[in-house]
């Protein structure tokens, strides 16, 4: 199969406005694909929650107005902490009367106004579009409340499972720079914080799990370890943060790499492409990494990663008590 064509456009808040508002207004949060190359769209609607109570509701009531009647080719909901997510394949014919029906469905619960992401003809967008400008959502944004750094430990078989919860680096540092950082230190070739813990001695693994927390971007470090060695592990991290973690450029050009890989991979279907724009827009990730991934990552420097590790560090250090 071909590769996708360029997207079309995006309708995305300046940074600052994004800060100031925690949620921006519909128009400012959709996402738009022209693509042609199938017969019908794929549309995704992604919403914070509050609670799993929120979220609960919110799918209820939207399945039961799915099951009322013009029943998409295809549904798939998917969850992160935090946020939820409705991803559709609909009949062209079908999509404005079926997507007012599911809006107004979700609007009746008081929720805000979705993140949103179509792929598909000029037509399947214009009627998106249309569909979203016609139902109104009154339900109160999100303010950006603070959110405290926070540890858990706990031990099952012999392994204790340490958990530490903050600010994810996206808030401050973009969400381009973010995921370079996540891609250095841990999740791409030659990751930074395992090699720091190998030359430690120490025996433990760590990965990071992102998503909401009231509606601001978090960062969950979980660090598995005999004992005791998962805080050792977290204090030699720490310790060569404090002589400074440098970013080298061929480790940054293969990060960028192994994540325009990744984001690319998105594409090869359009509920795929519409559900991870809307995904990572949801969860302050940046949708403009699915959308343009090339763009949104060309200007990045070493120097900016680096900061974004510092932000992701952060909350080890405020839970350690380091300064």
């Amino acid at each position: 199969m071909p590769p996708p064509p360029p997207p079309r456009h995006s309708l995305r808040p300046p940074d600052d406005e994004r800060e100031r508002a925690g949620f921006a207004s519909p128009r400012e949060r959709r996402f738009e694909v022209v693509d042609r190359r199938y017969p019908h769209p794929a549309v995704s609607l992604g919403w914070r929650h509050r609670s799993l109570a929120e979220g609960d509701g919110l799918r209820a009531a939207m399945t039961a107005a799915i099951s009322r009647g013009g029943d998409p080719l295809l549904v798939t909901w998917s969850a992160d902490p935090g946020a939820g997510q409705v991803t559709a394949l609909v009949p062209a014919r079908a999509n404005p009367a079926w997507l007012v029906r599911l809006l107004r469905a979700a609007a009746e619960q008081g929720v805000g106004p979705p993140v949103s992401a179509v792929v598909g003809d000029e037509g399947a967008v214009a009627s998106t579009t249309s569909a979203l400008d016609a139902v109104a959502f009154t339900g109160a944004r999100f303010t950006r409340s603070p959110v405290r750094s926070v540890l858990h430990r706990r031990t099952r078989d012999g392994v204790t499972r340490t958990t530490i919860t903050g600010v994810d680096p996206a808030l401050r540092f973009g969400g381009p720079a973010a995921a370079l950082a996540v891609r250095v230190a841990g999740g791409g070739p030659n990751p930074l914080l395992p090699s720091i813990v190998d030359r430690s001695g120490l025996t433990a693994t760590i990965r990071f799990v992102r998503g909401l927390q009231d509606g601001v971007s978090t960062v969950t470090w979980l660090v598995d370890a005999p004992e005791r060695a998962g805080l050792l592990a977290l204090e030699a991290v720490l310790d060569a943060g404090a002589l400074g973690l440098r970013v080298e450029p061929d480790v940054l050009s293969a990060a960028r790499a192994s994540l325009l890989a990744e984001l690319h991979g998105h594409r090869h279907s359009p509920v795929e492409f519409a559900r991870a724009l809307a995904r990572y827009e949801t969860l302050g990730w940046d949708g403009d990494l699915v959308h343009d991934p090339e763009s949104a990552l060309a200007g990045v420097t070493t120097a900016e990663v680096g900061d974004a590790i510092s932000g992701l560090l952060k909350p080890v250090v405020d839970v350690l008590g380091r300064t």
